[in-house]
């Protein structure tokens, strides 16, 4: 069926043969929008969207929150390293002193 049909023929003078199924739907739709039955498409892409901008930035700041949490378990770690590295020197150092005497165990009979 042509499009054609539903709309007049001389500029408005006769009216298509389906006309008035295209002014019964004009008018349903000019309703529905009204009672917001249907929906904008655009309108329910901006609500998803959102949506989706809203788990990002949840999912972000959890990532961030985790990145800071493991740079401070980093900094901790290594300041342990550090301070058991700085004991041992001083052990080495304080085991290369003459004022140490070496044990040495006794033989097993």
């Amino acid at each position: 069926m042509s499009r054609q049909l539903f709309y007049s023929r001389d500029q408005g003078a006769t009216p298509g043969l389906y006309q008035h199924l295209a002014q019964e739907f004009e008018r349903r739709l000019v309703s529905r929008r009204e009672a917001e039955e249907m929906a904008d498409p655009r309108e329910a892409q901006i609500e998803r969207l959102k949506a989706d901008q809203a788990t990002l930035k949840r999912r972000l700041a959890e990532r961030e929150a985790e990145v800071a949490e493991l740079k401070a378990f980093r900094q901790q770690a290594a300041s342990q390293i550090a301070a058991q590295h700085a004991e041992i020197e001083r052990l080495r150092r304080e085991a290369s002193t003459p004022n140490l005497h070496r044990l040495l165990a006794r033989p097993h009979d």
